[in-house]
């Protein structure tokens, strides 16, 4: 019958043995009650075979064919970030002797001024997943008396900048990874700028 069953097939072929070929032969097949003569690669267990007064073969089982499962697929990228991106600094008691500007992907992230304190700021978006282009760039400090050439030698004149994915624990900022990270001190000339580049994820 092709059916390929496993204790079934064998109940079926003892029940064979006593029931005219004949009358099998223009038997159906029937599972739970559901014809399935001619079907095949079907397979059971723990079943219980009966062959009726018609001849149809009657098989019960709680069991159901496992399906077969198409294959998975791959996730499509939407594009999204799946992270948050900061820009975070940190300075000294004395101002760094300049002002600096932090561009992502050429926009403008934001103008850090010498006397600010500590800045907190979420960049996501202006990161893209893939590759991001970072300029970080320093003028002389505004403000009267300040030359270009400004130097501040005090050890506690710097500046530092971090650039990386992360968010609020515990109401504290904790980076995942920091992508760009930037210092400055005070006897480094005002007028500079350096790039960098990282993956958004």
């Amino acid at each position: 019958m092709g059916l390929g069953f496993t204790r079934a097939a064998i109940a079926a072929c003892c029940l064979a043995a006593l029931v005219p070929a004949g009358t099998l032969a223009k038997g159906r097949v029937f599972v739970n009650g559901r014809d399935v003569t001619g079907q095949v690669n079907l397979k059971y267990q723990l079943v219980n075979v009966e062959v009726d007064a018609a001849g149809d073969v009657r098989i019960t089982t709680t069991e159901t064919p496992s399906p077969k499962l198409a294959p998975a697929l791959p996730k499509k990228d939407d594009g999204k970030l799946a992270k948050k991106y900061w820009l975070v600094t940190r300075r000294g008691s004395d101002p760094a002797g300049a002002d600096i500007e932090l561009w992502v992907n050429g926009k403008l992230a934001r103008k850090i001024m010498a006397h600010d304190e500590q800045i907190v700021q979420e960049i996501t978006g202006l990161v893209a997943k893939g590759n991001n282009k970072v300029l970080i760039r320093s003028t002389p400090a505004a403000g009267a008396g300040v030359a270009e050439d400004n130097e501040e030698t005090s050890p506690e004149a710097w500046l530092e900048i971090y650039v990386g994915p992360g968010g609020n624990t515990e109401g504290k900022m904790v980076f995942e990874g920091v992508d760009v990270q930037f210092r400055r001190t005070g006897v480094q000339p005002a007028k500079m700028q350096k790039e960098f580049e990282f993956e958004g994820e």
